[in-house]
């Protein structure tokens, strides 16, 4: 099959072309490219992509026996073009010793690629980019510059790449991408250590409101000819919505009467030492109700669906779902606002309960704006007792308070938030975050980097990704006693920036902060936006 692949590369320039044009494809590295090697193109603004591959890195091409025998390999990834110019990908890759009960790779690595916007695209585009960012294995960590020409429906380009390790990109490179068929993409690449071929098929349609790309890939070396298979789903959300108030939070305005909202909730540790894919995932119904003006009573009960065997009880991971391995309710909250009609708007929020499964207590906020809603300051303060503190994995401490301070900015022209946060989160580590948010059509994209010390932890730099997007319709069903909705899905990974000293470990409890349907961030203000 990989010599197949190859021939039809090879005889690629006399293949007939059904239309003038070439699709801007993932690469098995996850950034828009051929196989191993970048172009000079990045993902269009507001497109977000899910991939997988099967391909093992060779990560000792100058072997006698090839690296790739007796092995297999899983990446995933998740691929944003969240502002202009700029390619993000984020990926996870676990690989295994088939003859053996060992693993050979389990790594998290983000890539980044910026395309110079002052060059005409008619003339060629230029791109410089990191793979690996803040590598602690540097089996990939490069840096390139790389530039691409397209003509018709051919793209040729050429870089060069700085690698770190023999499997990483490291020296010069070169790509030929072409297009006979609307649907089919074939392309060929020396990418520093080999030549690759590949084949694209690509099934462009829309899913809601999106124009949605679906395809696979198949991949081959001429020095390794077996095929890895890869697979995609991208979609374009930077689009005028057909509901701008699609993250608001909804309780009905009549007095008494009940709001019940479904809302999925999971936890996914992608890899560790304990094992691969390890997730909970769980159902949260919540009812709600306004017995007076600015005052939300509510109570949410969770039912775990499924869970692998290191988040069920007694599991090394339990502790970070709070333990919830059987159906309980896990919040009964008392939401008061005050809200001061000043020359700069000033909302407060109360808030008595239950938090979260055995952590109860009283929080406050406080929210000052100015009038045009471009700068606001938050003050923030909890004091909760945890039940479970007992067994929360070196988290011991019956009182848990937050203390936080935040300044955010409002940056109209890309429809995002700025956010620094300094103080002491929920479970003890203090120190300073700094975030980014940016908003499409329906849904939301946050980063944050953050510098955190710890009482029985120590000092940690860490990083965070939050994904938030609708759980089903985005529409209300409403009747005279009840009105239902479906809340949001959020997907939230974090992880330690590796530091000279290499004693960064994963801190899975850093950085949270109390989080509800009715704080203000995510009620009142409409998740954070003005």
């Amino acid at each position: 099959m990989g010599r197949v692949l190859s021939a039809m590369v090879s005889c690629m320039v006399v293949i007939y072309a059904e239309e003038s044009s070439i699709l801007l494809l993932p690469s098995y590295q996850g950034f828009r490219g051929l196989v191993n090697t970048p172009n000079a193109l990045v993902l269009p603004e507001g497109e977000i992509e899910i991939m997988y591959s099967n391909q093992i890195e060779n990560l000792t091409p100058n072997s006698l026996v090839d690296f790739r025998e007796d092995k297999e390999e899983e990446n995933y990834f998740i691929n944003m073009g969240i502002v202009p110019n700029l390619d993000i990908s984020l990926r996870y890759s676990y690989g295994t010793y088939t003859n053996l009960d060992r693993t050979f790779m389990s790594d998290r690595i983000v890539s980044l690629k910026y395309q110079l916007p002052f060059i005409p695209q008619r003339f060629l585009s230029m791109a410089v980019g990191m793979q690996d960012v803040n590598a602690h294995s540097n089996y990939l960590s490069s840096q390139y510059i790389v530039l691409s020409k397209t003509v018709a429906n051919v793209r040729g380009s050429l870089g060069y790449a700085h690698g770190e390790e023999e499997a990483a990109l490291d020296g010069p490179f070169g790509s030929m991408e072409y297009q006979p068929l609307s649907w089919l993409q074939l392309g060929a690449e020396y990418d520093t250590r080999e030549w690759n071929g590949v084949l694209k098929a690509n099934y462009q349609t829309t899913l809601g409101n999106n124009p949605t790309n679906l395809g696979v890939m198949a991949k081959s070396s001429l020095d390794y000819d077996d095929v890895y298979i890869g697979v995609y789903a991208n979609s374009n959300f930077n689009h005028p919505s057909t509901n701008k108030a699609w993250d608001e939070f909804y309780v009905s305005e009549d007095r008494w009467k009940p709001t019940l909202t479904f809302e999925p909730d999971f936890i996914l540790v992608d890899g560790s030492e304990y094992g691969h894919m390890d997730y909970t995932v769980a159902l949260n119904s919540e009812l709600a109700f306004r017995p007076f003006k600015h005052t939300i009573i509510s109570g949410q009960y969770n039912v775990p669906l499924a869970m692998t065997d290191n988040f069920d009880e007694g599991g090394i991971f339990s502790y970070r779902n709070r333990h919830k391995t059987t159906p309980n309710v896990d919040q009964v909250l008392l939401s008061q606002y005050l809200i001061l009609d000043t020359a700069y708007p000033w909302v407060n929020l109360l808030q008595l309960g239950r938090f979260d499964n055995e952590l109860e207590g009283v929080s406050v906020e406080s929210a000052l704006s100015t009038s045009d809603g471009k700068h606001r300051v938050t003050m923030k303060y909890a004091s909760l007792e945890d039940g479970l503190y007992e067994v929360m994995d070196r988290y011991h401490e019956e009182q848990r308070e937050e203390k936080l301070l935040s300044y955010q900015y409002h940056l109209l022209s890309l429809q995002s938030n700025i956010r620094l946060t300094g103080g002491e989160f929920l479970y003890g580590d203090e120190g300073v975050m700094l975030g980014f948010k940016r908003y499409f059509s329906n849904l939301s994209l946050g980063f944050d980097v953050a510098y955190t010390d710890h009482e029985y932890k120590g000092v940690n730099n860490v990083a965070r990704f939050t994904l938030t997007m609708p759980f089903g319709t985005t529409e209300h069903y409403r009747s005279d006693f009840l009105d239902i909705q479906t809340g949001n899905i959020n997907y939230v990974r974090r992880k330690t920036l590796a530091t000279e000293s290499g004693t960064n470990y994963a801190q899975p409890l850093h950085l949270t902060e109390i989080s509800n349907h009715f704080t203000l961030e995510n009620y009142f203000m409409d998740q954070e936006k003005f």
